[in-house]
């Protein structure tokens, strides 16, 4: 097929119609396009302007000093502006976790020896590193050598009773013969294997909740658990059969969490200390009728699983709305409280157990007048249902509000008890965690209980959510 002559061939697709490729001059010329005015091919008539011309010399460059020494302390004429140690349940073990089964020896790397911790803790992207050595010479018939890490849930007061269910299964292949090879597995191998690389098979998420036991009582047992299993699969004497040793061993996964900040050690508990510094503190404000609570906890809201959480409690009644006894004075009780929540087997089930007990100190109890009370005046009741209005005020507390609706408008006294204290972890030692495979939320408690002469007990109860860490 020829091409006709009114169509430039295809060897001729330069600008200028040669068949060369332009210079540099003429692709940067002001006229080098074709414009309106122009034929379809035009030539460059104005020379455009040289490399050197647009190019500048480079400045010279001097070699960079050398990097300075650091120290993990300030030497003589340095100082230190700030310093905040950092707190931590566990270390950074270094030694070799070795345990021997059967005709195999694993030895896992940077772990405590066995005797010291009878289980492996990984932490968040944490390396599994080790090495698999078999005490059989001849190694002929294996023909598969592979390491997997599963994660089960399970609830019931014992193994094997209630329902669990794997929701993390990964397999990662050591060693295999080749088919027609005749090969011998070697007597060590070594491996390294990234925790990150364990996915979920639900989401394909990386975060995974932590090994985790929570025991609320009867029934109430919810565990989370991570194990490795080394397979061994190798040929028996029958060629259509293969032998498979599957070689279990326990490990705790703990991930560390950290809060935004540390909150100052030395608060102080007065209203003159939150007024002269109120960015320390998180005023949570509840009302019911004509009563009113503040409740001061550290603002950062997020606090290791060993710190003393302190905080300043103070309640607002009308004066004579409890007709208490003389000399009798409410008390108040503060607590840790932690929520479990678990999915299993497409079925979610939720546990609640109260953690500890705080420290409590009645620091004042007076009477004032609306006006000079430095709190804010109680508001209407809140709009909330039926059930979240029974977490916070008993039905006897109810009726006997309404009762004295009348004597709380005409009384223009208040009357103000005022409390400190602090509140601690007993044995937790794992933050909370959002995933989908279970839900640990923490909640800071406290609840006013007051006796009336006639013997009724009130009870004035609140719950606020806070977040548990592992580390400071």
């Amino acid at each position: 097929m020829t091409i006709p002559r009114e169509y430039p061939s295809m060897s001729t697709g330069y600008l200028d119609g040669s068949i060369e490729p332009p210079s540099f001059d003429s692709l940067h010329a002001p006229n080098a396009y074709p414009s309106s005015s122009s034929s379809l091919y035009p030539s460059p008539t104005t020379p455009g302007p040289s490399i050197s011309d647009s190019v500048t010399s480079l400045p010279g460059y001097s070699a960079s000093l050398p990097v300075p020494d650091y120290h993990p302390n300030p030497t003589g004429d340095e100082q230190r502006l700030e310093f905040v140690p950092t707190r931590s349940l566990y270390g950074r073990p270094t030694g070799v976790w070795t345990n021997k089964i059967k005709d195999m020896t694993i030895s896992l790397q940077n772990q405590d020896p066995i005797e010291v911790q009878p289980a492996p803790r990984y932490g968040r992207r944490d390396i599994i590193s080790g090495t698999i050595t078999f005490d059989e010479e001849n190694l002929t018939a294996f023909e598969k050598v592979k390491l997997v890490i599963e994660g089960e849930t399970a609830v019931g007061n014992q193994p094997y009773e209630g329902r669990s269910e794997i929701f993390v299964r990964k397999t990662f292949t050591l060693w295999q013969k080749s088919a027609g090879q005749h090969v011998q597995c070697p007597r060590v191998i070594n491996f390294q294997i990234p925790f990150s690389a364990v996915e979920s098979r639900r989401s394909g998420m990386e975060v995974l909740p932590p090994s985790y036991v929570f025991d609320a009582g009867q029934g109430g047992r919810i565990a989370c658990s991570y194990s490795i299993h080394i397979n061994v699969t190798q040929r028996s004497r029958h060629a259509f059969w293969h032998n498979r040793n599957r070689h279990v061993i326990p490990i705790n996964y703990v991930p560390r969490s950290r809060p935004p900040h540390e909150f100052p050690r030395d608060l102080g508990f007065p209203r003159s200390a939150i007024k002269a510094l109120p960015e320390a503190w998180s005023q949570i404000m509840t009302a019911q009728g004509a009563i009113s609570c503040n409740l001061f906890i550290p603002a950062v809201s997020a606090f290791c699983v060993t710190d003393e959480i302190p905080f300043f409690l103070q309640f607002v009644a009308p004066a004579g709305y409890f007709d208490l006894t003389e000399g009798e004075e409410p008390t108040l009780q503060v607590s840790l409280r932690r929520q479990v929540g678990l999915s299993i087997q497409e079925t979610s089930l939720w546990r609640d157990m109260t953690s500890s007990q705080g420290f409590v100190k009645l620091l004042s109890s007076a009477t004032h007048s609306r006006s000079t009370l430095d709190v804010p005046t109680p508001g209407p009741p809140a709009l909330t249902s039926k059930s979240s209005s029974e977490s916070i005020l008993s039905r006897g507390f109810r009726r006997h509000r309404i009762a004295k609706r009348d004597e709380i408008v005409e009384n223009g006294k208040l009357k103000t008890w005022e409390w400190k204290g602090t509140v601690c972890n007993n044995g937790v030692k794992v933050g909370g965690c959002t995933t989908d495979v279970m839900v640990i939320n923490d909640f800071f408690e406290f609840s006013v209980r007051i006796k009336k002469a006639n013997g009724q007990v009130l009870e004035y109860h609140h719950s606020q959510p806070i977040n548990m860490v592992t580390e400071a």
